[in-house]
């Protein structure tokens, strides 16, 4: 299963790092990473840029992209326009992903095969632990 994960970021330089980390670490690959800065007003671009010079590969494409009109929606759409997989995962700029997620989907694509949209559970875990 080849997917697109689409990534809007806004002012994340602090904590986006890890988050493409987590990306990074996923075991299924063809991976097509697009990351879109939303007119950060911090150092988030040069943060997404430098990701991409380190970890971009012939099964780990990323792509780095400037939306400047505000907003998640505005960005998610900016993304979309890029991804030519079949399928794309939106993912937010502060959350982590357990590194077998996209293993998971891919699973489920299998056993659903006439499905148009996965779903999962998720663990929210919140800055204090809880």
């Amino acid at each position: 299963m080849d997917i697109t994960i689409i990534v809007p970021v806004y002012n994340r330089a602090h904590l986006v790092g890890a988050t493409l980390d987590s990306i990074a670490a996923q075991t299924l690959r063809p991976i097509h990473l697009v990351l879109v800065d939303n007119n950060s007003q911090d150092n988030t671009l040069k943060v997404l840029l430098d990701f991409k010079k380190r970890h971009q590969s012939d099964d780990f494409k990323v792509t780095v992209l400037q939306e400047t009109r505000r907003g998640a929606a505005a960005a998610r759409n900016c993304g979309l326009q890029e991804a030519t997989t079949e399928w794309v995962m939106f993912f937010d700029s502060d959350d982590i992903m357990a590194p077998d997620l996209l293993e998971s989907y891919a699973r489920a694509v299998e056993k659903h095969a006439d499905a148009e949209i996965i779903l999962t559970r998720v663990t929210l875990k919140q800055v204090d632990g809880k």
